[in-house]
């Protein structure tokens, strides 16, 4: 199921104190169903390369209050990257950086935060690496990349990543148009997605233009790698790049 919800109550919102450093290309996911917030590196108000961070901060809800976690391992900060919470550790994946002078280089790693220990360790790197994929857990074991942004533009891969055997395989990819910064989630051995940006095949104008595809795909209860595709309507409004979504497999709603 795709539902939308706003949260539109002003005496929620005020219980929510702001995160401690402004940030945005930041990977968010949650633990101890949903009582912790994970917001992890990013980009700060100077949108400059030194200003991207590998800082992790941690909002508890149940005392309102944000704590700062162990920063990401690594040389720089990373923008972009797909972060998901599953058997009480936060797995981090891809994502790129940027040098002084503006180049971008993405990455395949795959770093597993122990929030009880403050402490990271290294995974199976990424097979085709990438940033600004949408990311979903399946059963508690099988976390599903989509699409992405690699070395060479946009793909439709679907990249599967066993916790319990720390190893990678490939799912069905999507059939439709290549595209990151796409939005969705996995919930009820379902995939869905929606927008996001693809190449421009005009042959003029910007690199990227937003694409209008929606997406669900069927995971087969007895192969986590086979995927049955189906297109679904355009939602409601322009196509768009960068927009926000998630899944709750206990509710079924994405």
């Amino acid at each position: 199921m795709l539902c939308t919800i706003a949260i539109g109550s002003e005496d929620l919102q005020s219980k929510i104190p702001p995160i401690p450093a402004a940030v945005t290309d930041n990977a968010v996911t949650t633990l101890r169903n949903g009582l912790e917030v994970y917001s992890i590196m990013g980009i700060g108000p100077k949108r400059t390369w030194d200003d991207v961070t590998s800082q992790v901060y941690i909002l508890h809800i149940s005392s309102g209050k944000w704590s700062t976690g162990r920063p990401v391992p690594g040389v720089a900060g990373r923008l972009g990257a797909s972060a998901i919470g599953a058997k009480e550790k936060i797995y981090v994946f891809g994502g790129f950086t940027i040098d002084g002078q503006g180049n971008q280089s993405i990455v395949s790693d795959v770093n597993t935060f122990l929030p009880h220990e403050q402490r990271w360790y290294r995974a199976a790197d990424i097979p085709v690496p990438v940033d600004s994929a949408v990311i979903g857990l399946n059963h508690d074991r099988f976390i599903y990349l989509i699409g992405g942004r690699s070395k060479n533009g946009p793909v439709n891969n679907v990249q599967v990543y066993n916790i319990e055997t720390n190893k990678w395989s490939d799912g069905t990819p999507f059939p439709g148009t290549p595209v990151y910064g796409h939005a969705g989630g996995l919930g009820d051995d379902t995939i869905v997605f929606v927008d996001g940006a693809r190449k421009n095949a005009s042959g003029s104008g910007p690199a990227y233009v937003p694409s209008d595809e929606c997406w669900m795909g069927k995971i087969d209860k007895k192969d986590p790698n086979k995927i049955t595709w189906t297109r679904l309507p355009p939602h409601p409004g322009k196509a768009r790049f960068g927009i926000v979504a998630g899944a709750r497999e206990k509710d079924r709603k994405i």
